[in-house]
């Protein structure tokens, strides 16, 4: 049995190894929000990874790769346009994602929203934005990170379907900004976006980080 000072020396010991490894945990990275490769796909000649929870089907549009979440009205794509991006095209190519995610629903009216171009999360990244359309009863956003990788163009994003209900989603498109952000699209998002470009895909997600506050002592 311990006693006196070496007993107290025990003790501080002990508790110096709990606030040590309690600061290891509350600082730790959590897990990768990589939701992993599920098979190669290629659309003009570009070469990326399809994420799991993903099916590849065939594009109206030779130049888009289209994916469909297994269970939620979310897309991913990869467009190679053939001449430059414009208002036309993004407009032309939310029209193509739409109606391929949502076959029935039509006249759509787009707002472009672009994005702050000092948020960059790709050092191949050259352009960002989201595109919002509303029908009078649905509301669809696109997120896209345009790259240039080996002097092409290459668009990477999703689609999802925003609001619940038509009121709700009419509020949503009239929001000056996004209305709102889809985290699987995002993961899925920044996945294709590693394999497109070669970077890890820590370097587009870093993730979550939680950092332990120091407690001010009074």
């Amino acid at each position: 049995m311990l006693s006196g000072p070496t007993k107290n020396t025990a003790y501080l010991l002990l508790t110096f190894v709990l606030i040590v490894s309690c600061f290891v945990v509350v600082s730790a990275q959590l897990p990768s929000q990589d939701p992993g490769h599920k098979e190669d796909a290629e659309v003009v000649g570009v070469k990326f990874s399809v994420p799991n929870s993903f099916n590849l089907e065939k594009s109206s549009d030779s130049r888009v790769a289209f994916m469909r979440h297994k269970k939620y009205d979310l897309a991913l794509f990869v467009a190679v346009p053939e001449k430059q991006v414009d208002d036309n095209y993004l407009t032309s190519l939310s029209n193509t994602l739409t109606s391929q995610l949502f076959p029935k629903e039509k006249d759509f009216r787009w707002k472009l929203l672009p994005s702050d171009s000092d948020k960059k999360v790709s050092k191949f990244q050259v352009a960002s934005g989201n595109t919002k359309g509303f029908n009078g009863e649905r509301l669809f956003q696109t997120d896209y990170i345009a790259v240039e990788v080996k002097d092409r163009e290459i668009l990477v994003g999703y689609i999802t379907q925003l609001g619940q209900f038509s009121d709700n989603a009419k509020y949503l498109f009239n929001l000056k900004g996004v209305g709102g952000m889809s985290m699987p699209g995002w993961y899925a998002q920044a996945h294709i976006l590693a394999s497109v470009t070669g970077e890890k895909y820590e370097e587009i997600n870093p993730g979550t980080v939680i950092r332990a506050t120091p407690v001010k002592k009074n």
